[in-house]
């Protein structure tokens, strides 16, 4: 005899892990390059204009990726950062390398410098905003960007004190309790 169910409550807004966390990572981070056009107040990573010679050739990026891939099933999403991942010529090449080799791969460049192409070739996009007191009074403001700019989703962190961050802290205002806290009201 089969159970059928009659319950017709929507599924919850919040995703199930498939897998064990404890077993394997869900997301592995690469910063690919430390070379970047730009020079945010904010990088962690120092990003400096040209790259670097100690950074991996495609052939050990390739490999990185197969060691990811050998995590298991599913493998972890695939994050390759920078500086900006677009100032390596290689970066199509080592995309291709890591999806040849089963995984999900998301890049994530400075700033906008790939925000429009990206939005032509139909990719889905997400923002992220690091959030000090430079920027605070600006939240509004960029708010309506990211909504005009269509993008999957924008992701609001606060200033983790390193690289040039080091100088810059986080506003006073958004702790609560000692921990950094945020909230955004609908007008």
């Amino acid at each position: 005899m089969t159970n059928v169910s009659s319950d017709t409550r929507p599924s919850p807004a919040v995703r199930t892990l498939r897998h064990d966390a404890s077993a394997r990572p869900f997301l592995v981070i690469w910063e690919c390059t430390r070379a970047c056009p730009l020079a945010c107040r904010h990088c962690r990573a120092e990003a400096q204009l040209q790259r670097q010679p100690g950074e991996l050739a495609i052939d050990e990026a390739a490999d990185l990726a197969g060691q990811v891939a050998s995590f298991g099933n599913p493998p972890p999403l695939f994050v390759i950062t920078g500086g900006d991942p677009f100032a390596r010529d290689d970066i199509f090449e080592i995309v291709r390398a890591a999806k040849e080799k089963g995984l999900a791969v998301a890049v994530s460049p400075s700033g906008t410098s790939a925000l429009t192409a990206a939005r032509e070739l139909g990719l889905r996009v997400q923002i992220n905003t690091t959030i000090s007191r430079h920027n605070l009074r600006d939240l509004p403001t960029i708010v309506k960007l990211v909504a005009l700019r269509g993008v999957m989703t924008w992701s609001a962190f606060f200033l983790v004190p390193t690289g040039r961050g080091r100088q810059l802290e986080i506003p006073r205002s958004c702790h609560r309790r000692g921990r950094p806290q945020l909230r955004l009201r609908r007008r």
